[in-house]
């Protein structure tokens, strides 16, 4: 949620937090009041993700690290905001970007370049494979096709996992039943939870009007049709989803300016 365009709703009402502010220390301070019933945590310089206390990166590790069985320490994470703090300290390797805050960059184990310098690639060729290199051998780095496309298992040499925000975001929300996560940004990430399995998905390559649904929902649409239009838009698709889908819950969450 952008830093001083924010309202949070609690059964005791209405909360606006300080409009047009330049310190975002003081919205993180209004919303201390709410106690332990929402975080907050900077997404950007003035963007705090204000959400359920349960629902962050760091609850997302442990629930992955139960539903993959694999052991907190051999999860590697990256990051390089401070909403992904959490993740570091659960992580047995933790990485932040360049790009990242000094604040972001002391949690992490290791500092990489910055994601636009190629980041996330270096990260994974100097800290993540080397790791592997017991498993691998010859054998298996033989395997590896030197083309764009990564083959992550040959190259580990073991299975690999890769998940994405959309997904992560929609494990660490689900409380049961049928939940479908809509991450309202740049685009449109989307992820279904049905009886504890993660379903990926891309609702926003549906077509719709004169383009797709990414089209009007995302950042996009948001410029084009005012934060009014686009509000009751946004209403709309997510009550045809819940009738389409049989949804027992729908989180929306995402970093769309004003939104």
């Amino acid at each position: 949620m952008p830093n001083g365009a924010a309202e949070s709703q609690t059964p005791s009402g209405m909360k606006r937090v300080p409009k047009h502010t330049t310190q975002p220390s003081r919205s993180i301070a209004a919303l201390q009041e709410f106690g332990t019933q929402v975080t907050a945590a900077r997404s950007q310089p003035y963007y705090l993700d204000v959400t359920n206390p349960t629902a962050n990166k760091g609850t997302v590790i442990e629930r992955l690290s139960r539903y993959l069985k694999i052991p907190l320490e051999q999860i590697a994470t990256i990051g390089d905001q401070g909403k992904d703090v959490l993740m570091f300290k659960r992580s047995g390797l933790s990485i932040a970007m360049g790009n990242a805050s000094e604040e972001v960059q002391r949690q992490a184990m290791c500092v990489m370049t910055s994601f636009a310098d190629e980041g996330f690639a270096n990260a994974v060729e100097q800290y993540i494979l080397p790791r592997a290199e017991p498993a691998r051998g010859a054998a298996v780095k033989d395997k590896v096709p030197d083309v764009g496309r990564v083959h992550f298992a040959a190259a580990f040499g073991c299975p690999v996992k890769v998940i994405n925000d959309a997904a992560m975001q929609a494990l660490g929300s689900y409380n049961g039943g049928t939940m479908l996560f809509l991450g309202l940004g740049t685009g449109l990430g989307s992820a279904l939870m049905v009886r504890g399995h993660i379903v990926p998905m891309e609702l926003g390559a549906l077509s719709w009007g004169k383009g797709t649904i990414e089209g009007y929902l995302g950042v996009r649409g948001l410029r084009k049709l005012g934060k009014k239009k686009w509000r009751k838009t946004v209403e709309f698709v997510v009550a045809r989803f819940t009738s389409a889908l049989l949804l027992d819950d729908c989180v929306i969450g995402g970093e769309t300016p004003r939104s």
